[in-house]
């Protein structure tokens, strides 16, 4: 009878110390800036590595995420018109790291888009067939149109 209340007390105490180890997660705030003025970058989107966890900043640069798992990752900021930016970071159990993401501005060219019938979209070096391409300026300055279809036609 003793045996069996010692076996059944340690399994629960066994079930109860599994419970909070799976359950060991942090928070990270941050702010993300652009690194040349300092000012915000009202337009970029954080998101961890390795975890679902994602959002975009608000109109003063300022994220915050949740239910990070515990551990090092890494946060990866992204924002049309600067370079990506991925950054190391430690996530305490129940606890909250501030990251600093400081981007800078890159111009690249952008991939060109094809729009097709099917659902979503490409880029245009991925589609195995021609794509043709209209240099509106081009047809406008050789002939007199007046609408989108008599551009189309030129």
């Amino acid at each position: 009878m003793v045996t069996m209340r010692v076996l059944c007390a340690t399994a629960m105490l066994s079930a109860l110390a599994v419970c909070p180890a799976l359950a060991q997660t942090g928070t990270v705030v941050g702010r993300v800036v652009d690194v040349a003025t300092g000012a915000p970058v009202i337009v970029a989107q954080v998101a961890v590595k390795g975890a679902s966890a994602a959002t975009l900043v608000d109109s003063d640069g300022r994220f915050r995420l949740t239910s990070i798992p515990s551990g090092t990752r890494a946060l990866v900021a992204r924002a049309l018109g600067y370079a990506p930016v991925a950054i190391a970071f430690t996530v305490a159990p129940n606890g909250s790291t501030f990251v600093d993401v400081s981007m800078t501005v890159s111009s690249l060219a952008l991939d060109a888009i094809v729009v097709t019938g099917a659902v979503g979209d490409t880029r245009r070096r991925a589609v195995g067939n021609s794509v043709a391409v209209v240099n509106a300026s081009e047809i406008v300055g050789r002939s007199a149109v007046t609408n989108l279809t008599e551009l189309l036609q030129a």
